[in-house]
């Protein structure tokens, strides 16, 4: 297996507004009384801060769905990330139905979602953190990623999905959500390993060629201070399934960030097959990649190195 860099010319994990542990979420465990910072928007959500059983501390969030006929739930207040696209976030709550609710019964579950927004607020999408029909306090995590398009993400909490029928109430408690590098550095989860060459790879050194280096000014001015109006810096990586094992990029993107404070928005894509020789990672490069116009492109692929 062959890893060939090409850097054509010239990503990001985004960020929270953080606490002393990363944590982007305003209020997490419902310790402060005052203003929740939580809204149902035009749903027949309820919330209220209960001292009903909490998970930790003193208090938790209750969220109600009392529609006959419609899905409520209830959203945190968006926390606006520095930059787009591409990063991933670690998402964590412990979540309990309430049995006692009015309407509730064992065909409703509730869910809890990251959702993402656009700048002037508009819904994007959602992913699952946790789903949960349990009474007992559980724990959900995941880690998600953020569409190119997103500028604002927050918590999303649903007391019985799927069903508008049916009605219930949820309390969640001890909410945690940071970009994955501050939840690593942090001791919150850790998933990212450096990446490591597969067993057996030949070293291989480019010969050069007199256009190296041609754009390098660009690039370097391009990693400084950015373009305006801003262009990400697009990554591609293709090839075989050794893609998949290095994940979305999050080290390379964090190298980058530790020797350029203050680059562009970084978006780093990939296309993967198995097995894929080399003939066919250079067809993917001229047609699917090279239009995309990317700075960076990683390619991992079986063959020799004269195929280079």
């Amino acid at each position: 297996m062959i890893l060939g860099v090409v850097l054509i010319a010239v990503g990001n994990t985004a960020s929270l507004a953080q606490t002393t542990d990363g944590n982007g979420i305003f209020n997490p465990g419902f310790e402060k009384a005052g203003p929740l910072r939580w809204s149902a928007g035009s749903t027949a959500a309820t919330i209220e801060r209960s001292a009903t059983l909490p998970h930790s501390g003193d208090a938790s969030l209750r969220v109600a769905d009392q529609s006959p006929n419609a899905v409520a739930f209830v959203a945190s207040e968006p926390n606006r990330v520095l930059l787009q696209g591409g990063g991933r976030f670690y998402a964590e709550a412990w979540v309990r139905v309430d049995n006692a609710a009015a309407g509730r019964t064992g065909y409703g579950s509730a869910s809890l979602d990251v959702v993402f927004y656009t700048a002037d607020g508009k819904y994007l999408s959602r992913e699952n953190v946790g789903t949960t029909s349990s009474a007992k306090w559980t724990r959900h995590s995941n880690v998600v990623t953020l569409p190119y398009e997103a500028a604002l993400i927050g918590f999303r909490v649903t007391p019985v999905d799927n069903v508008p029928s049916l009605r219930g109430a949820v309390f969640v408690d001890d909410l945690y959500l940071a970009s994955l590098p501050v939840a690593e550095r942090h001791d919150r989860v850790n998933l990212i390993s450096a990446p490591q060459p597969p067993k057996g790879a030949p070293e291989y050194v480019a010969p050069p060629r007199s256009a190296d280096g041609k754009f390098m000014a660009q690039t370097v001015n391009k990693l400084e201070n950015g373009f305006d109006p801003p262009r990400p810096l697009v990554i591609w990586a293709i090839g075989s399934s050794f893609t998949d094992f290095l994940g979305n990029g999050e080290q390379l993107i964090t190298a980058i960030r530790k020797r350029f404070p203050n680059p562009p928005p970084i978006v780093y894509k990939k296309m993967v097959g198995g097995s894929t020789p080399w003939h066919l990672t250079r067809g993917w490069a001229r047609h699917l990649v090279a239009t995309d116009q990317p700075d960076v492109v990683l390619v991992y692929n079986f063959g020799s190195t004269s195929g280079l």
